[in-house]
Order: C-alpha cells, then sequence, then structure tokens
C-alpha cells in the first residue's frame, strides 16, 4: 500500500490516521488472526472520532476451530474484554462473523452456528463463503438471532457463495474480495490480488440499489482486495461514480 495509498514517505504509525482522514468507516480485520491485548485496542480507537464506525472481526479462534461449548464461552469472554476500549467509545457498529468454504451447513454446524449466535450480545453479519449455506432455513435462523447477511463477492467457483441482493434487518453488508479465479486457492496474498473494472463497479452500484430497495437505510461496503492497495483504490473511485467526494483532512 506504500506509494500506491499511503505516501511513500509517511511512517507506519501514521498509516491509520491517513486512512481515516479519507474513509469514515474501517473493517478491523487483525482481530481475525488473534486476539488483541486491551492496549493494543486502547491504541488503534484512540484517533478515531466519535462519528467513525468500526467494524470488527471475530478471532478465527472461533469461526474456523469450532470450540467446545466451555471453550467458546472463554474465548468470547477474552476478545470482548479485549476490544473494550472500542466499545465503551461507541463506535463499534458490529461484528464480523466469517466462516470459511470448509463449513457446510450439517447439523452439528447449525448448532454450533445457533450457540454461537446466542451466546455473542452484539449486532451481528454472518459470512458464510459456502454456498450451501444460502437457504431459506439459514435465513430464518439468522432472523431469531437478528443477525445480519454478508454478500461476498468472489471469484465465480461453483462452492463459493454467490453475490446476491440479500438484506435481513435494516442494515446491508458487501465484502468485495475480488475475483481471481486462478489464484483463490493459493495464498491469501495471491487470493485478493484483484483490481474492480468500471464496470464492475457500475455493477456494485446496481447491486447496492437492489438493497436499498429491500428497505436497507445503511449499507457497509468494504473491498477486501487487498494486494497493493487495490482496496482503497477501487472503494474511492467508487466513491467518485457515486459522486461522494472526499475532503481528506488535516492529519494533525
Amino acid at each position: 500500500w506504500i506509494g500506491t495509498f499511503y505516501p511513500s514517505k509517511l511512517p507506519r504509525k501514521f498509516w491509520l490516521r491517513y486512512y481515516i482522514s479519507i474513509f469514515k468507516a474501517l473493517e478491523l480485520n487483525t482481530t481475525f488472526y488473534a486476539i488483541p491485548t486491551k492496549e493494543r485496542m486502547s491504541k488503534i480507537v484512540q484517533p478515531l472520532s466519535e462519528n467513525f464506525e468500526l467494524i470488527i472481526k471475530i478471532p478465527q479462534s472461533i469461526t474456523h476451530k469450532y470450540p467446545s461449548e466451555a471453550k467458546l464461552k472463554s474465548e468470547l469472554k477474552q476478545f470482548m474484554e479485549s476490544i473494550s476500549p472500542a466499545l465503551e467509545k461507541g463506535i463499534t457498529k458490529g461484528f464480523l462473523f466469517q466462516f470459511p468454504v470448509s463449513f457446510l451447513p450439517s447439523d452439528y454446524n447449525r448448532k454450533f452456528l445457533s450457540y454461537l449466535l446466542y451466546s455473542f450480545d452484539g449486532v451481528k453479519f454472518i459470512e458464510f463463503r459456502n454456498k450451501l449455506w444460502h437457504t431459506d432455513e439459514t435465513l430464518e435462523l439468522l432472523k431469531k438471532f437478528d443477525a445480519g447477511w454478508v454478500i461476498p463477492d468472489v471469484p465465480d467457483i461453483d462452492e463459493l457463495t454467490k453475490p446476491k441482493s440479500v438484506l435481513l434487518g435494516s442494515t446491508g453488508y458487501i465484502r468485495l474480495h475480488g475475483r481471481n479465479k486462478q489464484d483463490w486457492y493459493s495464498s491469501d496474498k495471491d487470493r485478493y490480488n484483484y483490481s474492480y473494472s468500471n464496470d464492475e463497479l457500475d455493477w456494485l452500484i446496481d447491486l447496492a440499489q437492489n438493497i436499498v430497495k429491500k428497505g436497507a437505510d445503511k449499507i457497509f461496503i468494504f473491498f477486501n482486495n487487498c494486494h497493493m492497495g487495490n482496496a482503497a483504490r477501487n472503494a474511492m473511485k467508487f466513491c467518485e461514480k457515486l459522486g461522494i467526494y472526499i475532503p481528506q483532512k488535516k492529519l494533525f
């Protein structure tokens, strides 16, 4: 991202300040890889204004490891304590639960999902990578726990969830991972090596408009095609197409 989004001479410690001078929301993915310390979370949220909107991703130790009931309770307690600075600041607008393509709609997994959603106190957005979850039964289950549906844009691979306009509740959620079919099952670095074309961004506008027509009063749209700053550039181009002017604020 250095030189393509962040100025080449900008110190790393100021990257977040630069990001929030342009964008008003952030999907925090670092929490997926490890539960942060409370001190680390305090440093992250310190420069964020009260009007900023933060979505926090649930750790993979929960969504990808399928812990026992006792372990799940312990993990959730530790996680919620670690992110308490963000909760206390009042900027946390929801939590992202992303389940891998290997997570299939079996009886056991439905019970695990139900217990997880029941145990979690907060606004929930659920992303299933496997298309088999896109059923009326699943949608009813999510409605039961007031959970939102995440629309993932991914390569055209048979087992992956297709980006159809689905809305649960009043908030839509779209994650754009890119359409790099060739490298999707290689490393994460290669998987997200993709830049959306103008035509594809026009498609995204149509998708968002369809969600609004379904009754959404807000839509979170996050570009996750993070290779070489493509996500930021595509997001800025998307805003430009919508006629949204992004005034860059001073860093200090």
